[in-house]
C-alpha cells in the first residue's frame, strides 16, 4: 500500500475510533444520569434532569425516567423533568401519558411545563388532545398561554379540535371561560384561520364572535364570515356577531347594508341594540351611507331610551352630521332619566366623551351632569364624576359653585381630587366647605385630601390642617398628614404637632407623621434618624397597605435609607405584589439604581 494511502486509512481509523468512543462516553453519561434521576436526594435528581436538558434529543433514552420523575413529590423535580422531556421534542413520544396526567398537577408551573413540553412533542392522540382543550380554561394565565402555544404547534386538525372545543365551552362556567377567551384574543390576526373555520361551526361560532369582539379592528377580515354568521337561528350568536362587526368598527363597512336589515325586522330588543351599536361605530363622516345615517336618526324618535341613546351615541362621537347634534344630545340627556341604570351609565359616557379634553361643555350638558349628581346608582355618579375631571382645569369653576351648594358639594370635592394641581383655584372654596359648621369629619377627611391632591397651592389651608392634627377623629388627623405632606417644605410650621404624632399610640398616626415630616422637611438628618427604624419595623406589619407606606416612605429618603435595606430586600418577596413592587422601588431610590 503506498505511504499517502497508508495515512489517510490511518487517519480515518483514528477518527472512526474517537467518534466512537465519543458515542460511548456520551452513553455512559445519559445511563449515569438516568441513574442519578432515581436517586432519593430531590436535589440530585434536579441536577440530573437539568443536565438531560442539554443533551436535547440525544437523551431520548432516559425518557422513561424523566416520564417517572413527573411523579416526584418535589414541584422543582417535576419541572426540570418537564422541561427535559421537552428538550428530547419527538422522541420522548412514551412520555405523553405522564405529562398529559401532569396537565391536571395541583401546580400551575408544573402543568404549565407540561403544556410546553406537549407542544415540543407533538404527534398527541385525541385523548391527550381532548385534556389540552380542557387545559386552555386553566385559571392560571401562564398556563392557559402555553396550551395555547402548544396547540398550535400540534398542528391538530380543526375537524378533531372544534367540536371537543364547543364541549369543553359548553361545560364550563362562566368565570373559566372569560379568561380563556381573552387569551385566544391575543394571538390576534394569527388566530383568524381557526375563527373563520369557527365561524361555520353551528356551536362554535358563538364562542368565536366573542373572541372576534375582543381582537377588534385586526378581524376585519372576518366581516364577510360574521355577515354569515347574521342568519344563525341563535339570537344571543346573533347580538354577538353585531356587537363584534361594531368592534372592528370602519373596517366591517361592507355589512352595514346587513346591520340595517336586522336593526329594522329583529324582533329581539338586545339583537337591535347591537345592530344600533354596529352601525354607529363602524360608520363615521367619511364612510357613512345616506341609509346608515338614516337609520339611525329615525332611532332618535323611538319611545325606546336605550335604542335611541345608544344612536345619538352613534351620531354625537362619530359626527355623521354636526346639524343633528342638538336633537341627539337631547335623547341622551332625556336618557339620563331612564329607571335602567345601564342607559343612565352609557348616556352620562356619551355626553363626557363627545366634549374633547379641555374644552367647555356646552349648557346642556353641564345641567345634565349637575341634575345626574343625586343618582341612585354609584356607576352613574362615578362616570359624572369622571367626565368632569377629564375636562381638567376648564372644571374648576364648576367644583367651586358646586361647593358652595351643599348637596353638591360631596361631589365637588370628588371631583376636585381627581383634578389635583389643575382645582388649585378651588383651595378658598374647600377652606369654606371646610369651616361650614355643618361638615362632618367624613367630609372634612375627603376635603382634606383634596387639598393634598392640589399639593403646594394649598398652602393658604396650613392653619386648619395644623389644626386638624389635634382632631379627635383619626381619619381626619390621618388625611391632615397627607395633606401637609404634600403640600412639603411650606408646611414647616407643622414640624412640632408632626413630631409629637410619633410618640401617640396610634400606629396610623405614628406612620402617617412620619410620612409627611419627611416630606415636609426633606434631608433633616434628626427626623430621618426618627423615621428609618419606624418605617423599617413597619415593613413586616400584617397589614399590606401600611407595609405599601413604609415602604415607599423609606424610598423617599432616599440614601440615608440603607440600613433599611436588608428589610427591604425581605419585603420585595413579599406575598401581596404590590408590597414587593414598592419595596423594589424603594430599593432603587436608596441605591441609585
Amino acid at each position: 500500500m503506498p505511504r499517502s494511502k497508508a495515512f489517510l486509512f490511518l487517519v480515518l481509523s483514528l477518527l472512526v475510533g474517537s467518534l466512537t468512543t465519543a458515542a460511548l462516553a456520551q452513553e455512559a453519561t445519559v445511563a449515569r444520569l438516568i441513574k442519578a434521576l432515581g436517586s432519593k436526594q430531590a436535589s440530585t435528581q434536579i441536577k440530573a434532569a437539568k443536565a438531560l436538558s442539554q443533551r436535547g434529543a440525544d437523551a431520548a433514552p432516559a425518557t422513561a425516567a424523566l416520564a417517572k420523575a413527573l411523579n416526584s413529590p418535589t414541584v422543582q423535580v417535576k419541572n426540570a423533568a418537564a422541561l427535559a422531556l421537552a428538550a428530547i421534542g419527538p422522541d420522548a413520544k412514551e412520555s405523553l401519558t405522564a405529562l398529559t396526567k401532569a396537565l391536571r398537577d395541583k401546580h400551575p408551573g408544573v402543568r404549565a411545563r407540561a403544556a410546553y413540553a406537549i407542544g415540543k412533542i407533538g404527534n398527541v392522540n385525541d385523548a391527550t388532545l381532548e385534556v389540552m382543550i380542557g387545559s386552555a380554561l386553566d385559571p392560571d394565565v401562564t398556563v392557559r398561554r402555553q396550551v395555547r402555544d402548544a396547540l398550535r404547534n400540534i398542528e391538530a386538525p380543526r375537524e378533531k379540535t372544534l367540536p371537543i372545543w364547543v364541549r369543553t365551552l359548553k361545560e364550563a362556567n362562566d368565570e373559566e371561560i372569560m379568561p380563556a377567551l381573552m387569551t385566544l384574543a391575543e394571538e390576534g390576526k394569527n388566530a383568524l384561520p381557526v375563527l373563520a373555520d369557527a365561524l361555520k361551526h353551528e356551536d362554535a361560532s358563538y364562542w368565536a364572535t366573542l373572541i372576534i369582539a375582543e381582537i377588534g379592528p385586526d378581524a376585519a377580515p372576518l366581516t364577510p364570515n360574521l355577515i354569515e354568521v347574521l342568519k344563525h337561528d341563535d339570537p344571543e350568536t346573533r347580538m354577538n356577531a353585531l356587537v363584534a362587526l361594531g368592534e372592528i368598527g370602519p373596517g366591517a363597512a361592507a355589512a352595514t347594508n346587513e346591520i340595517i336589515t336586522h336593526l329594522q325586522s329583529e324582533d329581539s330588543d338586545n339583537v337591535r341594540y347591537a345592530a344600533a351599536f354596529a352601525l354607529g361605530a363602524i360608520e363615521t363622516r367619511k364612510t357613512a351611507s345616506p341609509a346608515a345615517k338614516a337609520a339611525l336618526e329615525k332611532l332618535l324618535d323611538t319611545p325606546d331610551l336605550g335604542l335611541g341613546s345608544i344612536a345619538a351615541r352613534g351620531l354625537l362621537l362619530n359626527h355623521l352630521d354636526d346639524d343633528d347634534d342638538e336633537k341627539a344630545i337631547k335623547v341622551t340627556v332625556q336618557a339620563l332619566g331612564s329607571d335602567d341604570p345601564n342607559i343612565r351609565h352609557l348616556a352620562v359616557r356619551t355626553l363626557a366623551e363627545m366634549t374633547p379634553r379641555g374644552s367647555e361643555p356646552s349648557p346642556e350638558v353641564v345641567d345634565a351632569f349637575v341634575r345626574v349628581m343625586s343618582d341612585s346608582s354609584p356607576h352613574v355618579v362615578g362616570e359624572v364624576i369622571g367626565a368632569l375631571a377629564a375636562q381638567g382645569k376648564s372644571a374648576t369653576p364648576r367644583v367651586i359653585r358646586g361647593l358652595g351648594n351643599k348637596e353638591l358639594r360631596p361631589y365637588a370635592v370628588q371631583v376636585a381630587i381627581l383634578l389635583g394641581p389643575d382645582a388649585a383655584d378651588a383651595v378658598p372654596a374647600l377652606l369654606n366647605a371646610w369651616g361650614d359648621t355643618q361638615a362632618n369629619d367624613g367630609l372634612k377627611q375627603e376635603i382634606q385630601f383634596a387639598l393634598g391632591a392640589i399639593g403646594p397651592a394649598s398652602k393658604p389651608a396650613i392653619p386648619k390642617l395644623i389644626e386638624s392634627l389635634s382632631s379627635k377623629s383619626p381619619e381626619v388627623r390621618y388625611s391632615a398628614c397627607y395633606a401637609l405632606g404634600r403640600i412639603g417644605p411650606a408646611a414647616k410650621a407643622a414640624v412640632p404637632k408632626l413630631k409629637a404624632l410619633l410618640g401617640a399610640r396610634d400606629e396610623f398616626d405614628r406612620l402617617a407623621g412620619v410620612w409627611a415630616l419627611i416630606r415636609v422637611e426633606p434631608g433633616n438628618s434628626e427626623i430621618q434618624a426618627l423615621a428609618i427604624p419606624l418605617l423599617t419595623k413597619t415593613l413586616k406589619d400584617p397589614r399590606g397597605h401600611l407595609r405599601i407606606k413604609a415602604a415607599d416612605s423609606l424610598g423617599h429618603i432616599g440614601a440615608a435609607a440603607k440600613a433599611a435595606l436588608p428589610a427591604l430586600k425581605a419585603a420585595s418577596k413579599d406575598s401581596d405584589p404590590n408590597v414587593a413592587e414598592a419595596a423594589k422601588a424603594a430599593i432603587r431610590d436608596i441605591s441609585g439604581n
